[in-house]
């Protein structure tokens, strides 16, 4: 007997955990929320912003713009958001079909995302060179946003980024994916579990065959931007190997590999991941490797590892 479903198609027993989830208080009620239509779909976006500190001036500071992973949503993101909103803007951004906003009426291109994330981009009136951070299938949007625009930013951290073509088999990736879930935080588990409930059906079966296919390694290739990559020891669906191979085009870009951290790095080392942030851009500034302000050691060129 087919199980019975609620009025969103959804089997009753997923709707009821996401009845219970979104009784939850979250994080997200805290900021500021703008839904924007663009080519027909919804995107959204979550502000964090804080005054800037005396005598200097909010145009001044940077715009920190945060793209989640494939079947995630923003929400994950928002320890990270308060860490960076001391220093600037923060623009946390659920995609189209992803976080409970509609289906797309046909499946979305990696090069859809981020043509969508660039217009609302302007017309949220960010200024030019943002600090793009994507995570896993989000690096993927924030590497065609700048391929499509090399000079759109300055600074962009990919964080766990995917998807090395020697895994792009469906099985190869599921085997890494339980790999790597052995060493997850069972919190952030349940956090990507709810958020897996909240997309319409079948969307992320839709999504996933693009986020396989993505170039990653020629959209890259000689890209101006300051990359700073960023990985866990235990991610076995990004790994080091990967990581080092995505940097060999570019020009001072930097692998950086969190001892204890996996896939789902996001949450549970967010104060670590805003110092690599800020260092970053001071990199560019005044210079210097930047290494003791982030309390690493250099591991061999243009890698770094977390002590």
């Amino acid at each position: 007997m087919p199980a019975s479903t609620d009025q969103s198609g959804r089997p009753h027993l997923v709707a009821r955990l996401l009845a219970a989830v979104s009784r939850r208080q979250n994080p997200l009620d805290r900021l500021s929320k703008r839904e924007l239509e663009i080519d027909d779909t919804i995107i959204r976006a979550h502000e964090l912003r804080r005054p800037a500190p005396e005598g200097s001036a909010q145009s001044d500071r940077p715009t920190f713009v945060l793209i989640h992973g494939l079947g995630l949503s923003s929400q994950y993101f928002v320890p990270l958001a308060e860490h960076l909103a001391d220093h600037g803007r923060v623009l946390l951004f659920d995609l189209p079909g992803f976080a409970g906003l509609p289906k797309p009426d046909r499946p979305l291109e990696i090069a859809d995302h981020a043509r969508i994330l660039r217009r609302a981009l302007d017309a949220l009136d960010v200024p030019g060179e943002p600090v793009l951070i994507g995570h896993s299938m989000g690096s993927q949007v924030v590497v065609e946003l700048l391929a499509a625009d090399p000079e759109y930013a300055r600074y962009a951290m990919l964080l766990a980024p995917v998807l090395n073509p020697t895994d792009r088999r469906l099985r190869n990736v599921s085997w890494r994916f339980v790999q790597s879930a052995i060493w997850e935080n069972p919190l952030n588990t349940l956090l990507a579990i709810a958020s897996y409930v909240r997309c319409p059906p079948g969307w992320i079966a839709d999504t996933l065959p693009r986020v396989l296919a993505y170039p990653m390694v020629e959209r890259l290739d000689g890209l101006p931007t300051r990359i700073a990559i960023v990985g866990g020891r235990h991610d076995h669906i990004s790994s080091h190997a990967w990581q080092k191979t995505l940097i060999e085009s570019l020009t001072g870009a930097e692998v950086i590999t969190l001892p204890h951290a996996a896939h789902a790095m996001v949450v549970d080392h967010a104060e670590r991941l805003a110092s690599v942030a800020l260092r970053l851009i001071d990199l560019e500034r005044h210079g210097g490797d930047g290494t003791d302000a982030v309390d690493g050691t250099k591991d061999g060129k243009g890698d770094q590892a977390w002590t």
